[in-house]
């Protein structure tokens, strides 16, 4: 069914510009003309135009979304109606365009998790599949109330993150910064300096920082190149799948960074698989869509590999067995879930176990590398140091020595 742009008037004279879908244009036009708008022209929509939730919303807009559909809910208020009034209220343009479709999608009939589903980028197959489960089983309410509570989950988690990795970042792009500063304006002048004092014979450090700035001044093409292939090497990594394991296991195998990365992925893997057997999905459709949220690709893969064991009779305990880098107590813990009936509240408590210790580690993370990076700091200072204040103390010494 063809989709189209509809520029409206309502009875507050306002011009609003809207999307439907429609049989035809006439059909479009009576439908707004049937709820009292004034119809100021109508343009189908070619498909390749049609692609909302392309981008992504951020987190924040999405809670907001979730508080409000879970008030609509409660209240009683139809869904479309509802997400119509909130769709009018959100300022973020993207979140706006896909709430409007989602509310036309359910006018047309359609249940609010395929609704949804329509736009992957704003609302992830976890996202989809809970709801889609609280629809089956009548219970949206209490889904959306646990839906909130994984989506703050996910923002604070993310905010540790970001919190933890400023301060190295910025040390580390200050320490680049101090370095191209020195190398391309700094050494030049030296140069010409040491020429003009005739010092022949200079300390190995300062050779050091003369030849990478003749490398910049007379090979730029070559560093040029080699920034590029980086970028491209990072490109790859990042999109190709290949790359991204790859990535993923150079990232693992850095101390410290390595085990705290691991222990991220495994928390979203202890959440999401918690929240989804809470509310009623099954086993091998939660495994299957966990390793798509736990943000790591060597996990995801263990994952994959356990999905298939579940779909192949064995259980939960049984199929995580392999998955290296999973503790053994967690594995005993899930196990004795299953003999006991309540997997459920186990799963849970592993969540929360990660939950409690994930802001220790990062924690203990920053105090480890603050020292760490303000050292390396000091350490390029030093020697940006010895090498200009090394051969004119040599200058001087050998000038007091002929005076003598």
């Amino acid at each position: 069914m063809p989709r189209y742009l509809c520029l409206v008037t309502n009875i507050d004279g306002e011009l609003q510009r809207q999307e439907l879908q429609a049989e035809s244009k006439e059909k479009a036009e009576d439908y707004w003309a049937d709820k009292g708008y004034l119809v100021n022209k109508v343009k189908e929509i070619a498909e390749d135009e049609f692609r909302l939730g392309r981008r992504g919303v951020k987190i924040q807009e999405i809670i907001s979304f979730t508080v409000q559909l879970r008030s609509v809910y409660m209240s009683g208020i139809p869904l479309e109606k509802g997400i119509c009034d909130i769709a009018a209220e959100t300022k973020d343009k993207r979140m706006k365009e896909v709430l409007q479709d989602v509310q036309r999608r359910l006018e047309q009939g359609s249940n609010i998790s395929n609704a949804m589903a329509n736009h992957p980028q704003v609302f992830d197959e976890v996202y989809i599949n809970i709801i889609r489960v609280g629809e089956a089983k009548g219970s949206l309410n209490e889904v959306l109330e646990q839906l909130v509570q994984m989506l703050v989950w996910r923002n604070e988690l993310r905010e540790q993150i970001i919190s933890a990795s400023i301060y190295p970042i910025i040390m580390l792009v200050a320490v680049v910064g101090v370095l191209v500063f020195v190398v391309t304006f700094l050494v030049p002048r030296f140069v010409v300096m040491f020429e003009t004092l005739g010092i022949d014979k200079l300390p190995r450090i300062t050779q050091f920082f003369i030849s990478t700035y003749t490398l910049f001044s007379t090979h730029i093409e070559i560093v040029i190149g080699g920034v590029i292939a980086l970028i491209v090497l990072f490109i790859w990594m990042k999109k190709s799948r290949a790359g991204r394991y790859a990535f993923d296991r150079v990232i693992l195998s850095i101390p410290v960074i390595g085990g705290i990365a691991w222990r991220i992925a495994l928390s979203r893997f202890a959440q999401t698989l918690s929240l989804m057997w809470r509310t009623g999905v099954d086993p091998s459709t939660s495994l299957k869509i966990v390793k798509g949220v736990v943000g790591n690709s060597v996990l995801a893969r263990h994952l994959a590999k356990a999905h298939e064991r579940v779909v192949n009779g064995e259980s939960l305990s049984k199929s995580l067995e392999d998955v290296k880098g999973l503790p053994p107590l967690i594995i005993r813990m899930i196990s004795t879930g299953e003999q006991t009936g309540q997997l459920s509240e186990t799963l849970y408590h592993v969540a929360e176990f990660y939950n409690r210790e994930l802001p220790f580690i990062l924690k203990r993370m920053l105090a480890l590398v603050q020292p760490i990076i303000t050292a390396l700091f000091a350490a390029v200072v030093l020697a940006l140091a010895m090498a200009i204040l090394s051969p004119i103390f040599s200058v001087w010494q050998s000038g007091l020595g002929q005076g003598r």
